[in-house]
């Protein structure tokens, strides 16, 4: 067995499992149901999949490894941005506003498309800021 498999918490592993099938059962409901967002079964797993996915993501995350931070930063930023840039290309944004409206409107509401990847992303500059700062004020660091 490898060391980074000894690491492993096999109830994180399943925890994250769990998060991703729901993800899945979320986005099936979705496609298969008309007025989905009237579903309760859809309302009541989207209002925690991500989030449960995130933590338990977070929970393992060690930004003390060497250029692990950038490393993630450089995953997933780019498909973002790509994501963005394609969308106002063949979306036609183009023609109805100024690439800086769009990129402007992208940081001020960055809720379409890959939206989870952009929140991902802040969530682990916000988890890197609490591990730095809890070792100078402890725990408490987690709070801001």
């Amino acid at each position: 067995m490898t060391a980074s498999a000894q690491n492993r918490n096999p109830i994180i592993d399943a925890s994250k499992g769990l998060a991703i099938l729901l993800v899945v059962l979320g986005h099936a409901v979705q496609a298969h149901t008309q007025d989905f967002d009237r579903s309760l079964l859809f309302r009541f797993i989207c209002s925690f999949h991500m989030a449960l996915f995130f933590f338990l993501s977070g929970w393992v995350f060690n930004p003390n490894s060497h250029g692990r931070i950038k490393k993630t930063m450089l995953r997933l930023l780019p498909p973002v941005a790509s994501w963005y840039m394609l969308a106002y290309i063949l979306g036609g944004f183009y023609k109805i506003e100024s690439l800086s409206n769009y990129l402007a409107r992208f940081f001020a509401r960055p809720d379409a498309g890959l939206w989870f990847l952009w929140v991902l992303a802040f969530g682990l500059l916000a988890m890197m800021a609490g591990r730095l700062l809890e070792l100078k004020i402890g725990k408490v660091a987690y709070l801001f």
